[in-house]
């Protein structure tokens, strides 16, 4: 595979726009970097592995189903049998606040309002991106190994490291774990963009990688929604037994 980029990306303060430069540049600098990863790392014994069709779905939105007194969780197009006999009981459908990501040897939660995107062409380089407005939680599945400051130096080339800050990210708990990580945070045209990467336990020869994107205040603070996604996929996320 062959991709042509320039040594590195040229984002002057005339050719882009405060706030939205970094949201459209990311996705470009985040898929050379993966590429350049898969291309140069991957072990020419690795074993491909089918990927299971419905890792290509959406994850589907949950609701609380009320009749009277009782009350189950249904998901959409669902059929259930609810036991009693009812006369004009109330009826009330709440959406979930979250969804259940499922994929990848891993689940955890994340808001229901994010997108949801899963990229599984390469079966050495597996990723599912989930995004809000300020935050995207990505999940890396590689056959290939990859340190997260290998990662983040990778993706500070692309940026130009000049414009580009990598220290220690603060560590997260996953599943009774404490995970390390790297932060990079690129500064260029008066915009920040913070991404943490985490990698993950594995007992194979597998990469699992989390990146973290968000897109902080004029302060340098975390936005809201990072904050609360990042909580919410902490006090949920498992691993696969």
């Amino acid at each position: 595979m062959i991709i042509a980029m320039p040594e590195k990306l040229d984002v002057s303060v005339s050719q882009s726009k405060r706030c939205g430069i970094w949201f459209e540049l990311f996705p470009l600098v985040l898929a050379v970097t993966v590429a350049f990863i898969a291309e140069t790392r991957t072990s020419a014994s690795a074993q491909e592995k089918p990927v299971a069709p419905d890792e290509s779905k959406e994850p589907a939105l949950k609701y609380q189903l009320r009749v009277g007194d009782k009350s189950l969780t249904i998901s959409e197009g669902e059929t259930v049998s609810l036991a009693g006999a009812f006369s004009n009981p109330k009826v009330t459908l709440t959406a979930e606040e979250f969804r259940v990501f499922p994929y990848g040897g891993i689940s955890f939660r994340y808001p229901r309002t994010f997108t949801f995107e899963a990229d599984l062409d390469n079966r050495d380089s597996l990723n599912w991106t989930l995004s809000g407005n300020d935050y995207t939680i990505m999940y890396f599945v590689m056959n290939a190994s990859v340190t997260t400051e290998d990662f983040a130096g990778n993706m500070s080339e692309q940026f130009g490291k000049e414009n580009c800050m990598i220290s220690k990210a603060t560590p997260i708990k996953l599943d009774g774990s404490e995970i390390a990580g790297t932060s990079l945070i690129a500064d260029l045209a008066g915009s920040q963009l913070a991404i943490d990467i985490y990698r993950l336990p594995s007992g194979d020869q597998q990469t699992r990688l989390f990146v973290l994107q968000d897109n902080p205040d004029d302060a340098g603070d975390r936005s809201m929604e990072g904050k609360a996604a990042l909580n919410l996929l902490q006090q949920s996320f498992r691993m696969a037994r």
